[in-house]
Formats: C-alpha cells, sequence, structure tokens
C-alpha cells in the first residue's frame, strides 16, 4: 500500500465515525421480538438465555414484558446513538404447575448473568431489579464486572425504604461504584414506593412510563432512563475526544465531598 494511502486509512479510522460500537448488557425478562424487533437494536449474536443456556429468538422472547419495557427506556433516552444492547434473560414466566425458583436459585443466575456480561465485552450493564437478599458469589461478579471498567446501573428497590443507615437492596448495595437509581413522579418528588436516602446516585421519572408496550413504574423504569442517558454520554465522548461528561464522572465517583455518603454507601457492602 502506498505511503499516503496508508496514512490516510489510518487517520479515517481514528475519526470518530470509526468509534467502537457501545454495548449495554440488559439483564432482565428478555425482549420481544415478536412485537419490536426493529425497533431496538440488539446484540442478537452476544444475547443469551442464562437459564436455557440458549440464544435464539425464541430463547430470549419476553413473557413477562419488563425486559421489553425496560430496553424501549433504554433505546429512548440514548437517543438514536451507535450501540446496542446485550440481552442476557435471566427471569422468565413459569409454568403454574412446577414449583418457582428458589432464592439461591435466582441469586445464582444472576450472579451468571453479570459474569456472560463482562465476558460479551460490555460498557455498561443494567439490572433494573434486585432485592434483600445478599450474596457474596454476586458481589464478587458485580466487583469484578467494575474493576474491568464497566458501569453498572442499578434499580434502588421499591421497599420504600430508606437507605442511608442500612443499605439493604441488592446489587445496588454491593458497591459505592455502582450507579443508584431512585424514582421520582413528574413532579420531582421521590415515588411512594421507591427506595430512597444517601446511597441515591441520581433520580429519575419512574412513575407511570411510557415504554414500547404499555405503561409501568418503579426504580426499574428510573435505572433505565439512568442508562439511555449514559449511553448518549459515553457515545458523545467518542464523538468528541475534548468531551468528558460531567454526569458520567459524577454517576461513577465514589463521592469524596459527602464522606457521610460514602460510608452510608458501604454499609450494605458484603466485605
Amino acid at each position: 500500500m502506498k505511503p499516503l494511502l496508508y496514512s490516510i486509512l489510518l487517520s479515517l479510522l481514528a475519526t470518530p465515525c470509526f468509534a467502537r460500537k457501545i454495548k449495554i448488557a440488559v439483564i432482565d425478562t428478555g425482549f420481544d421480538f415478536i412485537r419490536f424487533e426493529s425497533k431496538v437494536p440488539i446484540c442478537l449474536e452476544q444475547s443469551k438465555n442464562i437459564i436455557t443456556n440458549k440464544g435464539l429468538k425464541e430463547d430470549l422472547q419476553d413473557n413477562m414484558g419488563h425486559g421489553t419495557h425496560v430496553a424501549g427506556l433504554i433505546d429512548k433516552y440514548a437517543r438514536y446513538e451507535d450501540y446496542c444492547q446485550v440481552i442476557v434473560k435471566n427471569w422468565e414466566k413459569k409454568d403454574p404447575t412446577m414449583p418457582p425458583p428458589t432464592a439461591g436459585e435466582q441469586l445464582n443466575i444472576l450472579t451468571k448473568s453479570f459474569k456472560y456480561a463482562v465476558e460479551q465485552g460490555v460498557d455498561v450493564i443494567n439490572i433494573s431489579g434486585g432485592g434483600t437478599i445478599p450474596f457474596e458469589d454476586e458481589r464478587e461478579a458485580v466487583k469484578k464486572a467494575l474493576d474491568s471498567g464497566i458501569i453498572i446501573v442499578a434499580a434502588s428497590g421499591n421497599e420504600k425504604s430508606d437507605l442511608s443507615d442500612n443499605c439493604n437492596f441488592f446489587p445496588a448495595c454491593y458497591d459505592p461504584r455502582i450507579v443508584v437509581a431512585g424514582s421520582v413522579d413528574a413532579s420531582g418528588k421521590i415515588a411512594e414506593l421507591a427506595n430512597y436516602g444517601s446511597p441515591i446516585d441520581t433520580y429519575a421519572v419512574g412513575k407511570d412510563v411510557v415504554s414500547l408496550n404499555g405503561i409501568m413504574s418503579g426504580t426499574s423504569m428510573a435505572a433505565a432512563i439512568t442508562s439511555g442517558i449514559i449511553i448518549a454520554e459515553l457515545a458523545r465522548e467518542q464523538r468528541d475526544p475534548k468531551y468528558k461528561s460531567e454526569k458520567v464522572k459524577i454517576w461513577t465517583s465514589i463521592p469524596e465531598k459527602n464522606p457521610a455518603q460514602k460510608i452510608n454507601k458501604r454499609k450494605g457492602s458484603l466485605k
């Protein structure tokens, strides 16, 4: 190749139009490919049903609606950026004649979901869910993801609890580096059932939120909106090397300027 042509090619590869596609793992109930396949950019080849260990569309199909709602919100707030969603299905509606999974079984599946997301090299993980039972293996998987540079956005939970003195909703409370999203209504008031307190990094509207498949409420929706905004900010950073997102910086940093928040966020952590 001629030197001039080679230098031009290198220059083109360094421009924003050749930027790496941003990927977000959506750990949830799957996605409704039947109705909305063309509405959201999906990294299908990397998506997987953790329960069945399969990755075909029929294995990823959402039979509960929650994951589809979350995926739609992420895409809405990502603002048409060049990104894709890695669907990591970790929950599905069971045959009513069969016993539901135990808490231990479900936590094991969630742990595998985080590990799988790390293996796929995603930039962001959205987890619009959780519970009050901590699990050491899950905490380790979350830590590994954070240590690798992945941004984790987690719902603060809907137990109507103040997490300031006892941060006990997981995975949100495992690590102070997690971006914990709380929910407010349209007026900016904290939603009735939403967990609140100093561990919350940001709030977004989570009451009566419209997405692809209707209206839902909860901190799940707030987390999805936050993830979408982060994708948009990361994409802008890729386009403009001089731009550094203050939102992402604030949300992902341990708040040294507020020592009480730092301490409180660690209280629910398994050390």
